[in-house]
């Protein structure tokens, strides 16, 4: 059997407000239920990392939500990366120049899945009133520009695909870890 493999699993509508709360211990063991070994967070905004021997995407997204559904007791929508997508997204790094200004607000939705490519086309041909964004099929990354409204938050209606958002200095974080794990 292969070697475990590092994932990052970004959960959506935890502790967000006063619903929904989760404590990071009940969290960890809910994946440890799932299969999750080695498992850790960051922070409490439902930044899980794990080893799994699975390396099927779709397999362990739904067992991961069928578990957390049944410990926790309300459905988690999960977003998967593995360790080496993250590290692969911040090599890339989309940002340049006037980007990395102190007062811009840096994003990344990830995608469930890719949506339909007439929608992507669609949301990089919008005016983004100053604000950069760069669209892939998994991933939108945006630098907001500080009198910007974060119009683009509303990715799962725009694209038709559910996403959860993650600010870029913790997607740094979260590759920091992954790379130690």
């Amino acid at each position: 059997m292969s070697a475990a493999r590092v994932w990052v699993a970004l959960l959506r509508g935890i502790n967000v407000g006063s619903s929904h709360r989760v404590s990071m211990v009940d969290l960890r063991a809910a994946v440890a239920a799932a299969g999750g070994t080695e498992v850790s967070t960051h922070i409490q905004s439902g930044n899980v990392l794990l080893c799994h021997r699975t390396r099927d995407r779709a397999k362990l997204t739904t067992t991961l939500e069928e578990t957390l559904a049944a410990e926790l007791g309300f459905p988690v929508p999960v977003v998967l990366r593995s360790g080496d997508e993250l590290a692969d997204l911040l090599a890339r790094c989309p940002f340049t120049g006037a980007d990395w200004d102190a007062d811009r607000r840096r994003y990344v939705s990830f995608l469930s899945r890719p949506p339909a490519r007439e929608l992507l086309d669609t949301l990089r041909a919008a005016d983004h009133g100053g604000s950069s964004m760069y669209v892939t099929a998994t991933e939108v990354c945006v630098s907001l520009v500080p009198s910007a409204k974060p119009g683009y938050t509303d990715v799962d209606r725009l694209l038709k695909v559910p996403s959860t958002a993650r600010a870029w200095n913790v997607v740094e974080k979260l590759v920091t870890l992954a790379t130690r794990h």
